[in-house]
């Protein structure tokens, strides 16, 4: 939207990782829509720099694109 584009989001992801807790999994208040560019990119990209750090976050993003 800041570039003026809308992009259909087609991916559910989790704001907490679930890591197989089937309730988090499941818990929309745990989702956020996303397109599947962002999801692939953006947001795994700071997933993986919290697991190397030694943790999981919470990590709620606004699509980019």
């Amino acid at each position: 939207m800041k570039q003026g584009l809308v992009v259909e989001a087609t991916v559910v992801d989790h704001i907490q990782p679930h890591e197989g807790d089937m309730n988090l999994f499941w818990n929309v208040d745990n989702h956020q829509a996303l397109c599947k560019l962002c999801h692939d990119s953006i947001k795994q990209k700071i997933e993986q720099k919290h697991r190397t750090t030694g943790g999981s976050a919470k990590v709620k993003i606004t699509c980019t694109f």
